[in-house]
């Protein structure tokens, strides 16, 4: 099923082009609602498809996170919009520059934030790197299977190269930044962060970047991961995560 998706996302036409990065909004197979594969979809040569997916909603005290409707999602090839079951709408748009313009409105009270996940592949095991920070936090990815939450809490940017060379800088305005290893259960890691409401709680706007980057000349070989005390679970698991 997932190398499917992942045919489909490969096949999912780019759009927008900056410095050879490619994105689109689109989905070629409407009412999909596998979360990992619809959303923000990001095209890195040498590096492959990432889909940023559409954000959940966070409660402010212990409560059920709010998964977005996806099969009332609305799309084209720049921007996508989708529904909450309590009335909230949230809006991916491809601007220029790297940028993607992110919306929403409609958030009632009693929920204090935007939860994202990134899926990434479990081949950059194999020689890949990635970093929080400026391109000397570069470090292998885990060649074995470690602690879920290899790190929390990171502030932006997330750097991130393939084991081909290809490689991307993400922003956002964030310093919930997760790197979580899914192994042995599920060859995948994934990225996470989380968007705080601020100012107007109930609707407003932000900007996420996604820019290119360089691999470092000599990339280090995988390493081990370290032995560590089990990091304990989130308080409130996202619904759906695998």
């Amino acid at each position: 099923m997932r190398s499917l998706l992942l045919t489909l996302l490969l096949a999912v036409p780019a759009l927008l082009h900056a410095d050879e990065i490619t994105f689109s909004a689109a989905t070629t197979s409407p009412g999909q609602t596998d979360h990992i594969a619809v959303g923000l979809h990001v095209n890195v040569p040498n590096l492959g498809n990432l889909t940023l997916e559409m954000p959940q909603l966070i409660p402010s005290g212990q409560g059920d996170w709010i998964r977005p409707s996806l099969g009332k999602l609305e799309c084209d090839d720049t921007t996508a919009t989708v529904p909450y079951s309590n009335g909230a709408k949230f809006t991916y748009k491809i601007e220029a520059d790297h940028s993607i313009l992110c919306t929403y409105s409609g958030i009632p009270a009693g929920f204090k934030s935007l939860w994202f996940s990134m899926v990434l592949p479990g081949a950059f095991s194999t020689g890949g790197q990635y970093g929080f920070g400026g391109a000397d936090a570069l470090k292998p990815f885990p060649a074995t299977p470690g602690n879920r939450h290899v790190l929390e809490n990171q502030a932006s940017p997330f750097l991130l190269v393939s084991p081909a060379g290809g490689g991307v800088r993400i922003e956002a305005p964030s310093e919930s930044f997760g790197f979580n290893d899914f192994r042995p259960g599920w060859n995948a890691f994934s990225l996470t962060f989380s968007y705080l409401f601020k100012d107007n709680p109930e609707k407003g706007s932000f900007t996420l970047r996604f820019l290119p980057l360089s691999a470092p000349a000599s990339a280090p070989a995988a390493a081990p991961a370290p032995a560590a005390e089990k990091a304990p679970e989130a308080a409130a698991p996202p619904a759906g995560t695998p």
